[in-house]
C-alpha cells in the first residue's frame, strides 16, 4: 500500500477512535514486514473489525457501505463481467448506468486494481464498501 492509502487509512482509523495514533507507525512497519497492507494487518491481527474499519472508511471517502447479504442483483449486470476478472480482482458487479458499473469492494483504497478493472472492461467504475467474506460469498453464489 502507498504511503498516501496509509495516511488516509490511518486518518479515518485514528479519527473514528478505533486505533490509537501511537499504535500505528508500529502497525505500519509490522504490516509492510508481513506484506499485506494495513487494513488486512488490522483484521488479521483482530486490532479492528472489518465492519468498523469499512465504516470508517465510507465516512472519510465519501462512499456508501453495503450488505451483500441484502441485495439482489440482475442476471445482465452479471453477465457483463467475466467471472474470472471479478474473482481475480475481488468485487461484486451491483448495476450499472451509461458506462459505469457500480461495484462493491473490501479494499477500496487499491489504485492499481481499480484502474485494472477499468481497463480490462473498457467502463468507469463506481465502488461502495462490503466485507470481503459477503464478497467471496457473493462471488459463489452468482
Amino acid at each position: 500500500m502507498s504511503k498516501k492509502q496509509d495516511l488516509i487509512l490511518t486518518e479515518a482509523l485514528v479519527e473514528k477512535g478505533l486505533v490509537a495514533k501511537n499504535d500505528m507507525d508500529g502497525f505500519l512497519r509490522d504490516a509492510a514486514s508481513a506484506g499485506i497492507s494495513l487494513q488486512q494487518y488490522l483484521i488479521k491481527r483482530n486490532l479492528a473489525q472489518e465492519k468498523d474499519i469499512l465504516q470508517a472508511l465510507s465516512e472519510r471517502m465519501r462512499l456508501s457501505c453495503i450488505d451483500l447479504r441484502s441485495v439482489s442483483i440482475e442476471r445482465s449486470i452479471l453477465d457483463k463481467v467475466p467471472v474470472k476478472i471479478a474473482t481475480y480482482y475481488k468485487f461484486i458487479p451491483l448495476s450499472m448506468q451509461g458506462r459505469v458499473l457500480s461495484i462493491a469492494v473490501a479494499f477500496p483504497l487499491e489504485i492499481k486494481t481499480q484502474d485494472e478493472i477499468r481497463a480490462q472492461l473498457g467502463l468507469e467504475i463506481q465502488m461502495h464498501l462490503a466485507c470481503m467474506g459477503d464478497i467471496v460469498e457473493s462471488l459463489k453464489k452468482y
